[in-house]
């Protein structure tokens, strides 16, 4: 959903964007109030009036849909999880959590919030429209704010997995059957099931006069039905990448540079001859630091064979991981600090050197053989060579 998605603000830290499909759906809302809704409830106003009442509603629904995604949001900070960012589009808004919540409370709170917060929002609209004149167009607006958001709050509590009913549905399961994994497929597969009726009555509705709410409801079920689908492939290669530690993926025993050597023999000799992107860098015993393809890359060619790793590498401290650290827990390290390889270390002993391609062939490899790859620890080929001097 990121894609094609345009910056807006941040807020605590939380990114949101807005889709290109936004603006299909900010057109879709604000010609079918002020030129479908408006006129036919509220007859006497200008034609002016109608095109900016149904646009000024188009634009607090989607500010109704960043209420409901930051109350989300808000609750999983809460929680402890980590929200990357909000993104507005055709169907509503969508919060991008980093991780799974672990637990089925944090599941069903984090869900439970967003619908909690459309009835409020309801509540509120609908006594501020009591508190305005009939006459006035605000009082058309805020009025079909408060339906709008309650139909909000009633739809997302249906049990279609991924809305917030389905996750709610999946807690639930989860906490009765203690697996997140059987928690997901009870959950998606009720989404789905909700998802192709929505469709079937859809389809039905486009043959029987209603071809605009006919085609929305296929849609909106073939996106239901595409976006459980993808959940449940999601949470089962969690699991997987959960149980597998870094050992299993990570190059055991690398080859190790002195800070003097020179970045030309780094490169031409260690990085290419090995098929690495990244060397520890080690003095008397001890690392120092790890120096990188993109380290090289900042040094004019010329200038390599008197530039030394010392004056390009990355020193310590770094990021770095236990051997038993799962996968998950990796990549995701991968993500909040935008690298692509952390050194293995137990008690200060280098063990090895893992890399985001490496976790990127075992899944491709493990996706070709229908998911039953294992992992099998690599050690160093017999012609590598340490370079640690003293």
């Amino acid at each position: 959903m990121n894609q094609g998605a345009l910056p807006l603000f941040r807020l605590a830290g939380i990114s949101v964007r807005i889709h290109y499909t936004w603006f299909l759906a900010f057109f879709l809302i604000a010609w079918s109030l002020g030129r479908g809704l408006f006129p036919v409830e509220y007859p006497g106003w200008s034609n002016t009036t109608y095109l900016i009442a149904g646009s000024v509603a188009a634009l607090l629904v989607f500010g109704s849909v960043l209420v409901h995604e930051f109350a989300h949001s808000f609750m999983a900070l809460a929680r402890g999880l980590k929200v990357d960012n909000i993104t507005l589009f055709v169907f509503g808004g969508a919060a991008a959590l980093k991780s799974e919540p672990r637990r089925p409370s944090d599941e069903f709170l984090i869900a439970i919030v967003g619908p909690a917060s459309s009835l409020l929002l309801a509540v509120v609209f609908l006594i501020a429209s009591s508190l305005i004149p009939w006459e006035l167009p605000a009082r058309a607006l805020v009025t079909q704010l408060a339906l709008i958001n309650a139909v909000l709050a009633i739809f997302n509590l249906l049990p279609g997995f991924p809305l917030d009913g389905g996750r709610v549905f999946r807690a639930i399961v989860w906490a009765i059957t203690g697996s997140m994994r059987k928690g997901t497929t009870v959950a998606t597969i009720v989404g789905q099931v909700f998802a192709f009726g929505l469709i079937a009555l859809g389809i039905f509705l486009l043959f029987n006069g209603g071809f605009f709410s006919g085609i929305w409801l296929v849609f909106i079920g073939w996106f239901l039905n595409g976006a459980a689908s993808a959940n449940r492939r999601q949470v089962t290669l969690d699991e997987t990448l959960r149980k597998i530690p870094a050992s299993s993926l990570m190059r055991a025993n690398p080859t190790v540079v002195i800070p003097d050597e020179t970045i030309d023999r780094v490169v031409l000799t260690m990085l290419m001859g090995d098929g690495v992107r990244a060397l520890p860098v080690a003095q008397d015993g001890q690392v120092v630091g790890i120096v990188t393809i993109n380290n090289a890359r900042g040094v004019p060619q010329a200038a390599w064979p008197v530039t030394t790793v010392r004056d390009v590498m990355t020193p310590s401290p770094l990021i770095t991981v236990r051997p038993g650290e799962p996968i998950l827990d990796v990549l995701q390290l991968f993500d909040e600090h935008a690298i692509h390889q952390v050194l293995v270390m137990e008690g200060g002993a280098l063990r090895g050197v893992l890399s985001r391609s490496d976790i990127t062939r075992f899944l491709e490899l493990s996706r070709e053989l229908g998911g039953k790859a294992t992992p099998l620890k690599r050690e160093r080929g017999s012609g590598e060579h340490d370079r640690t001097g003293g």
